[in-house]
């Protein structure tokens, strides 16, 4: 599904947030879960972070405050054991010709809950990654019908797609390998198997059936005193299936991969880590949605 300025939204009544926004962000803050992006993968005992992304859309003019929130935390029950937890939010705004073709002037969405699980002591050459995303959206309803606001949300960041897409369950499962290359130098390789569906409800066309992704990501890693450098390619590829708001991403197409370069930096200051990051996707497909991605980020321990 691809982003359009003349598609006419008729936005639907939206469930009143700042009170279920409370109440998550507290069961963050008490349990304090874990960033799931690699640029936030940090190893304190339990912290809270917070990340802020703007796309660049095509087709599209959006107000400056359009933008996709994702609030994490994360929590050591064991030295071999991290839980780990996310949730997202996007705010969509239209402004100029966009507007005034009559597509949802705002809209305000929580997106699917993450919850999972890392498991291997640290510091360690492997670590494994298993976790799910609850169908959670304040978007959903039985006809599958999506605000522009979950749009823009699943175009941000396409290793996230899921937590604005309306899948009954979706899953992942991934091995990380840690090395270091040089003294200052790190190499992180990841790879696994990403999956979700939707049960049909009534023969609804929009129904999200199933997917299946390999996912796999090579970083290099530069550590020098208070300041972190990174740059990744990171990709999935689909096995089987289709997604939803991809129309090109799907087994049949010449190319089923979905690929992106992502450039990060944070510094250490008093104890906080912030952080700021670029994605830029590779394949056509996914530039005709957002041509760009930046993004910017802040960790806090939790002593």
């Amino acid at each position: 599904m691809m982003l359009s300025s003349k598609r006419k939204l008729q936005e639907k009544p939206r469930t009143k947030t700042p009170l279920v926004v409370t109440h998550i962000f507290t069961l963050l803050f008490v349990t304090s879960l874990s960033a799931q992006s690699l640029w936030s993968g940090h190893e304190q005992r339990k912290f809270i972070g917070v990340e802020l992304v703007k796309p660049h859309l095509r087709n599209l003019e959006t107000t400056f405050t359009t933008s996709v929130l994702f609030l994490s935390g994360g929590l050591f029950v064991s030295p071999a054991i991290k839980l780990v937890g996310e949730v997202p939010f996007v705010h969509y705004a239209a402004s100029g010709e966009t507007r005034e073709a009559g597509s949802a002037e705002s809209g305000n969405v929580i997106g699917n809950l993450y919850l999972g699980v890392e498991i291997g002591r640290r510091p360690s050459v492997f670590y494994v990654e298993l976790g799910f995303r609850l169908p959670l959206s304040t978007d959903r309803d039985e006809f599958f019908d999506l605000s522009r606001a979950s749009e823009v949300g699943r175009v941000a960041d396409p290793d996230r797609f899921e937590a604005f897409e309306l899948y009954d369950v979706s899953w992942k499962l991934r091995l990380h390998h840690l090395g270091k290359l040089a003294s200052n130098l790190f190499l992180h390789l990841s790879g696994g198997h990403s999956g979700g569906f939707a049960l049909p409800r009534d023969d609804f066309i929009n129904t999200p059936g199933l997917f299946q992704t390999f996912d796999y990501s090579v970083q290099l890693h530069y550590a020098l005193q208070s300041l972190n450098l990174n740059a990744a390619l990171k990709g999935r590829h689909l096995m089987d299936g289709r997604t939803f708001h991809l129309s090109p991403f799907k087994n049949q197409a010449p190319d089923r991969s979905i690929r992106h370069f992502d450039l990060s930096a944070s510094v250490q200051l008093a104890g906080l880590q912030p952080g700021a990051y670029l994605i830029v996707p590779i394949d056509d497909f996914l530039r005709d949605n957002a041509s760009l991605a930046v993004g910017l980020n802040m960790v806090v321990p939790i002593f």
